[in-house]
């Protein structure tokens, strides 16, 4: 059970503002007189704000908390404080809701959490998992401009840990230009901060071979986090196979790997919330285009 004394304040924060509802039951004792009750329900915002204030020579107690992702399609994660929004105030740490799911406090059981339908997660499946599906195909990248072709996983400040791994995997179909050797080679990043954050790897272009209709193609890797803090590092490493390289009988692809460069890792600050993304973008501009399609994903796991 939470006690909290007169004026004593509750605070939350979740990843997205006007996804996650917090519903606080308790029981507040002024005079002598207990009133059980509803002390607040709302939405949290993407800032940590104060959401039940004590009322004056109350004391409060809190007995249970429910906590509902109204996202039926993203994992939303959410935290709440005592006393202020700092760190220091922090009474959970950064808990992951599944995407419809939900989780439950009870007075001496603790957190419980729940899928989308209800089912229960067994605690050995609750380590924090965030995750972004490409649902819908994108526009074709035909420009030499970089663009981001993947779903954009945000991580929230402070989230990540030593050896916090992400894992993407995306389709594309490359199609070849009017003329044969003349469409664009592709060139793939995977950024930390959107795209003009830093570039943690990247996997270079394949010179077309012969002139093809377009063919599904495919990118793959991850993304490691060695140290933490506002000057923190990581790793990745990415491979690309592309229907039009080099082939020796239909359906070949050829393939080309790209990973960080050797040492202590690309230094990232992993206390501020980033979108982690892929971009590409081609070598020349190319009406035949590159589309990427359905099937797509980035998954974060944290150990």
């Amino acid at each position: 059970m939470l006690t909290l004394a007169a004026a004593d304040t509750l605070a939350g924060v979740a990843q997205t503002a006007s996804k996650v509802t917090c519903t606080i039951m308790g029981m507040e004792l002024a005079a002598g007189a207990e009133a059980y009750k509803c002390l607040d329900q709302r939405q949290l915002a993407a800032t940590a704000a104060t959401i039940y204030t004590v009322p004056a020579s109350t004391q409060a107690f809190v007995r249970s908390i429910a906590v509902i992702n109204t996202d039926a399609a993203n994992t939303q994660t959410f935290q709440l404080f005592r006393g202020g929004t700092a760190a220091a105030n922090a009474i959970t740490p950064i808990l992951i809701l599944a995407a419809g799911g939900a989780a439950y406090y009870e007075d001496g059981r603790g957190w419980t959490m729940f899928d989308n339908l209800g089912q229960l997660l067994q605690r050995a499946a609750l380590s924090p998992i965030l995750s972004a599906v490409l649902l819908a195909d994108t526009a074709n990248q035909v420009s030499t401009t970089e663009a981001i072709v993947s779903p954009v996983l945000t991580v929230p400040a402070n989230f990540c840990n030593v050896g916090t791994t992400f894992y993407f995997d995306l389709a594309f179909s490359a199609a070849q230009g009017a003329v044969a050797q003349t469409t664009p080679g592709i060139l793939f990043q995977i950024r930390w901060g959107g795209l003009a954050g830093v570039a943690i790897a990247s996997v270079g272009t394949i010179t077309p071979a012969t002139l093809l209709a377009a063919l599904p193609g495919r990118l793959n890797g991850f993304m490691t986090i060695r140290t933490i803090g506002a000057t923190g590092t990581a790793k990745a490493g990415m491979v690309v196979d592309d229907p039009r390289g080099t082939r020796v009988t239909a359906g070949d692809m050829a393939s080309k790997a790209g990973m960080s460069a050797a040492g202590t890792g690309v230094v990232i600050d992993t206390t501020v919330a980033k979108d982690l993304v892929i971009t590409c973008k081609t070598t020349a501009a190319d009406a035949a285009g590159i589309t990427f399609g359905t099937g797509g994903f980035i998954v974060m796991e944290r150990p």
